[in-house]
């Protein structure tokens, strides 16, 4: 009788490449309970407590076992994004308490200095200027010129080189653009890549439910959003 031959009888050594890739596909019993949960719903996307709660397995279990799976491509993890809507108004609330806060000493001492607007009726009004680095709020009923006013500063502003950021609230910004052109100067000049010292930021047409066609635009309700565009648009 000739000898047997003494065969390997397959186990494989612990750590091999082909040993790994078993352990990480078929090494737990939850994994097994996720392969056929996936496999019976596989348009089923939850997170790692939910399928825990689901295959009636431990959460840290099933969170290493699902890690494994990802990492065989098995299975893919997909990045959800909702929205906070208590720390968002924790952050209209910061803002709201920055803006309305007592300046600092250096603030006190930049906000002493004043300049002339360049309106004569205005300047009249103040003869001693307005505070150049503080935040004026101009208040008045209806139809009194308080948007005109405004668009007259800022042309003064452009006529002295200086960077305007105009967040138009009551009307179109090109509506803005022609009330300027009447009153002397082409804001498009002063609009243009490179050089831009005139950056509109329309807040109106989300107000009356149109898409804007301005580069920067933002709901005014949203002020931490909007805080973020202006300060992009005053980065420009």
């Amino acid at each position: 009788m000739p000898p047997l031959e003494n065969k390997s009888s397959g186990r494989l050594d612990k750590g091999s490449p082909k040993a790994d890739l078993i352990e990480k596909l078929i090494g737990s019993e939850t994994k097994a309970e996720l392969l056929m949960f996936f496999h019976e719903n596989p348009e089923s996307t939850d997170t790692v407590e939910g399928i825990a709660n689901k295959i009636h397995r431990n959460p840290k279990e099933t969170d290493r076992d699902v890690s494994d799976l990802v990492e065989l491509g098995l299975l893919k993890e997909v990045r959800t994004v909702s929205f906070n809507k208590a720390r968002d108004q924790e952050l209209q609330r910061e803002i709201s308490k920055r803006l309305i806060s007592p300046p600092s000493g250096d603030e006190t001492e930049r906000s002493s200095s004043r300049e002339m607007t360049g309106i004569g009726i205005v300047d009249e009004l103040l003869p001693e200027g307005y505070p150049s680095t503080s935040v004026v709020l101009v208040m008045g009923d209806p139809a009194t010129g308080k948007t005109t006013l405004l668009t007259q500063l800022v042309v003064e502003a452009l006529k002295k080189d200086r960077n305007v950021v105009y967040a138009s609230l009551d009307d179109f910004p090109d509506s803005v653009r022609e009330s300027m052109r009447m009153m002397g100067i082409d804001p498009q000049k002063y609009e243009i890549e490179g050089r831009r010292r005139l950056v509109f930021i329309d807040c109106y047409s989300f107000l009356v439910g149109v898409k804007s066609k301005e580069q920067y635009s933002e709901d005014p309700q949203r002020l931490s959003d909007l805080s973020i565009v202006v300060s992009k648009a005053l980065s420009e």
